[in-house]
């Protein structure tokens, strides 16, 4: 993935030492412009490593929240663009407020009241800047906010308009006449999910997938390489296939990813859906057959040459488009077992600092096309953001069983016959018997008669540490006769779980009448009078 437009293609002299100087400074560069300071822990700050019993999804995602408390000083690009993509997927997982509100914050600072978006990606036409959008369109689903589905709809006509292509319709990724492999990422996963939400954008998704796999594609291999010149005057192009010579392992897993986002918003009889998912099906018989013995994926796929190191964001990648693949039905069962395989490898990666801060290691900073020495010279960070997506992303198959629990006593309650105009109160007591924090976000009354009780007592939210209890006091106090029903729904931030349900009835009766005196003798009233008690 290419940051920093630094490059040396088409002079009239090829000096491999300065395309390899420029290689290395646009890699360095790369690590500054692209990525928040990364490499400030050292390993002597480590923790804990990754445990089965903590939810890391729920831990990364507070740590990028606290490091970065204010998600809008994020750039528009497309590392940040990735980043928020996996901390969508932690927010729809989860349900925490807090991560949709970072989500949203990002995307309020650049698209106005009005969606006019056209400033922030309409510069230098590179593709990457597509990358944000991807949560465009799932944000207005979200909110039924205009300006979110009038900016998607900016940026689809922008790709379709405005951004370069090659001479058979390809986008170019960065150079006049350049493919790269993270293209299809960077731009289709947006096209498929506007194209879900207003039915256009499936084609241009398909497209340029499909074309992207004619030039990239090895068919024995079942990989695709990072990238291909047009006119094969690239340093690193062949030259008679105008291929970068390597099977880079984060350009496969952009290309894995995008195509698993396009088949699960293909309507499942759109005609070339059938082509997409044979492609998806050979690509992870590719990647399964690179994966190390021990779990993870390096850097350059199918090398065994020295360097080559094991590469995180990649790993995290293949892990889910397996595991996910496997869920939806598209893969065999062999591919959830090499998921399992790498996540379990993958727990080195993950851990806790000293300070309580999640890190995510391994991942390697911005990187061009370019040969294998160029690839295993690329640095390796921490917190790096497409790695920490990448994780977000995963971690979402992998959650610890849930050990939020929590009682209600009474579970129900009959408040018997109560008489109009009178009342009748129970206390109900909420604890937390689990081991984890109970947050409850709200407690209301729902149901047909649910304006004839009320809560006096504990209603909103509240969070109850294990063992605590909170008593909840509701009134029933009928106004008319008959029976009367109820719901008491107690929410809850289990997402398994999500509303406690006590159900409540009582019966309205006609109110009594008492009359005193019992009796009255008015005694002789003449006629033409009277008399008043």
């Amino acid at each position: 993935m290419k940051c920093l437009q630094i490059h040396a293609r088409k002079q009239p002299i090829k000096c491999t030492i300065i395309v390899s100087l420029l290689w290395l400074l646009n890699s360095l560069f790369s690590a500054v412009i692209c990525e928040p300071a990364d490499d400030t822990y050292s390993k002597s700050a480590y923790a804990s490593p990754q445990t089965t019993q903590t939810d890391w999804l729920l831990e990364l995602a507070n740590t990028i929240m606290i490091r970065t408390p204010k998600s809008r000083d994020y750039k528009w690009n497309w590392g940040a663009g990735v980043l928020m993509y996996g901390m969508w997927h932690a927010w729809k997982e989860t349900g925490n407020t807090d991560i949709f509100e970072y989500v949203k914050s990002y995307i309020d600072k650049y698209v106005p009241v009005d969606g006019n978006i056209t400033a922030h990606i309409d510069q230098s036409h590179h593709v990457n800047r597509v990358s944000p959008a991807i949560i465009l369109p799932e944000l207005y689903e979200a909110t039924m906010d205009a300006r979110y589905l009038t900016a998607a709809s900016r940026v689809a006509n922008y790709v379709q308009y405005n951004c370069p292509r090659t001479s058979d319709g390809a986008l170019v990724h960065a150079y006049d006449d350049q493919l790269w492999i993270d293209t299809v990422y960077m731009v289709c996963v947006f096209l498929a999910r506007y194209a879900l939400l207003t039915g256009s954008g499936y084609e241009m998704a398909i497209d340029q997938i499909l074309v992207h796999t004619a030039h990239l594609w090895n068919p024995a291999e079942k990989l695709f390489y990072h990238g291909w010149d047009e006119d094969g005057s690239a340093e690193w192009a062949d030259p008679v296939t105008h291929q970068s010579p390597c099977f880079w392992g984060r350009g496969n897993g952009w290309a894995f990813l995008a195509i698993l986002e396009v088949l699960q918003c293909l309507p499942s009889d759109h005609p070339r859906r059938g082509q997409l998912l044979a492609l998806f099906q050979s690509h992870a018989q590719g990647i399964m057959e690179a994966q190390e013995s021990w779990g993870l994926w390096k850097t350059v796929l199918k090398d065994s040459r020295n360097g080559n190191y094991e590469e995180t964001s990649a790993s995290a990648m293949f892990v889910y488009g397996l595991k996910k693949g496997r869920s939806l039905g598209y893969l065999v069962s062999a591919s959830a077992a090499a998921a399992d395989k790498g996540h379990d490898a993958l727990a080195s990666r993950i851990g806790m600092l000293s300070d309580g801060m999640t890190f995510v290691s391994g991942t390697s900073h911005g990187t061009n096309v370019g040969d294998y020495d160029y690839y295993i010279g690329i640095s390796q960070g921490w917190d790096v953001m497409w790695g920490q997506a990448a994780f977000l992303m995963m971690k979402t198959l992998y959650r610890p069983a849930s050990k939020i629990k929590i009682q209600v006593s009474p579970s129900s309650k009959d408040y018997g016959i109560i008489r109009v105009g009178s009342n009748s109160s129970q206390t109900f007591e909420v604890k937390n018997t689990g081991d984890l924090t109970l947050n409850i976000s709200a407690i209301r009354l729902t149901g047909t008669h649910a304006s004839e009780f009320s809560i006096t007592t504990g209603e909103g939210s509240f969070a109850l540490e294990k063992g605590e209890t909170q008593d909840v006091i509701v009134r029933f106090a009928p106004v008319s006769t008959g029976s009367k029903t109820s719901s008491l729904n107690i929410e809850i931030n289990d997402p398994k779980n999500e509303t406690i349900e006590v159900h409540l009835s009582g019966i309205g009766a006609e109110p009594d009448i008492d009359i005193s005196p019992a009796s009255h003798d008015y005694g002789d009233v003449m006629l033409g009078q009277s008399s008043s008690r």
